[in-house]
């Protein structure tokens, strides 16, 4: 059985050690202002950069390294944008896509896909709510996909950043 190990000391399954101050109790963690994303990706470098964009957008970030991982913790989550990259370690990413889209909840939530090669960007040719994004991705692009996904014009850190609002 495939075990999703979330960052934190109140996931799922974690337990807090030694006696609990009288009177406090243990704060929940803050979730994404925008939501939840969750990134889907075997390559640590690959979810690194995605997730320093995710989190500047406002979401709060659960990473799965592979398809079966992301069926799992998709469960125990609402995820606003699913982004997922094609080369997974376990399954192809267009079948742990047919996977999460076979979950009612997930079924119209946008999914990022990146993808390495002409093959694989075609097969997602016939895919609804996907946004396609070729490898290797720049922060701008990504966050550009984000922005789209999540049908904003540009995002609030963009803006703080000295950015301009599209038309």
């Amino acid at each position: 059985m495939d075990h999703i190990h979330q960052k934190g000391p109140f996931s799922a399954g974690a337990s807090v050690e030694g006696p609990r101050p009288a009177g406090k109790t243990p704060v929940a963690p803050v979730r994404g202002l925008v939501g939840d994303a969750l990134l889907i990706s075997a390559d640590v470098t690959h979810r690194e950069m995605w997730r320093k964009v995710l989190e500047s957008e406002g979401l709060h970030v659960e990473e799965a390294d592979s398809g079966v991982a992301a069926v799992v913790a998709a469960r125990s989550i609402a995820p606003v944008v699913l982004c997922i990259d094609l080369q997974l370690r376990d399954v192809p990413g267009l079948l742990a896509i047919d996977w999460l889209r076979s979950n009612p909840a997930l079924g119209t939530t946008p999914i990022i896909v990146t993808y390495a090669s002409a093959t694989e960007r075609s097969n997602l040719a016939t895919l609804s709510h996907v946004i396609a994004v070729p490898k290797p991705a720049s922060p701008e692009t990504i966050r550009n996909a984000v922005v789209k996904a999540l049908g904003r014009k540009q995002s609030a850190a963009h803006l703080e950043q000295g950015g301009t609002r599209s038309k």
